[in-house]
């Protein structure tokens, strides 16, 4: 399997998850005193070859080769692995499509309670009561998380008759470190930021929401994924 990037020790003892391309870039100046003159543009310019120069012919230079290794696949849970020297994503992991559509067919069958305006909010007009959530917060929520009402902000419409609490923050006990509502809502969907906001829009309709996970959902591995 062609490794996705390298856990790299410094010269100063630090490790870093880095890229190919930073990976090979890291080695040349930490060790261009014993590395041999390379055209950069040569095709046996490659972290694989740099390493089995090393090993074989300047063995010496370093030892710390020896606990370089390649990152096959992802050494977090459901994290993205991020190169620390460039926004390169080493590894993304998948989508999650099963949260993503249950949240379509939800809206699907509920549109009543999804509201891309708020994250969550309490409805009240006249004798009904009802909560509605947008994209972010049905993941929460479908996620088993709660929200704090306590802590919420009560927004007023007096031409439409109704009133809408909106939560600010997730509470701690039920989400780890009183995560903001969209990067938990995030994590939850394994999407990146650009994806996100697409999602999450106030001004989505429902409409627009579905059409937007439809895209998700047919869109190659990885292209919607993290960060």
């Amino acid at each position: 399997m062609r490794p996705i990037g390298y856990r790299y020790t410094t010269p100063d003892g630090a490790w870093l998850n880095l890229c190919r391309m930073c990976t090979l870039l890291a080695i040349r100046a930490d060790f261009a005193a014993v590395l041999p003159p390379v055209d950069p543009e040569a095709a046996t310019l490659t972290v694989e070859h740099l390493l089995e120069w090393l090993e074989t012919t300047a063995p010496e230079a370093d030892d710390r080769f020896g606990e370089i290794y390649p990152h096959t696949a992802n050494h977090g849970e459901d994290q993205a692995l991020i190169c620390a020297r460039c926004p390169t994503a080493i590894w993304s992991p998948p989508i999650n499509v099963a949260l993503l559509s249950n949240i379509a067919n939800l809206i699907r069958t509920r549109p009543d309670l999804h509201d891309n305006q708020f994250w969550a909010a309490r409805v009240k007009t006249g004798t009904a009561s009802y909560t509605t959530y947008c994209v972010g917060g049905w993941a929460i929520v479908l996620s088993g998380g709660r929200f704090d009402w306590r802590r919420a902000r009560c927004a007023v419409s007096h031409a439409r008759r109704w009133h809408a609490l909106t939560s600010s923050v997730v509470r701690p006990e039920t989400l780890p470190d009183s995560e903001r509502i969209s990067l938990a809502a995030q994590r939850l969907l394994r999407v990146n930021t650009a994806t996100a906001r697409r999602l999450f829009n106030p001004a989505a309709s429902s409409t627009d929401v579905l059409s937007i996970i439809e895209d998700i959902l047919a869109a190659p591995a990885g292209a919607a994924g993290a960060p």
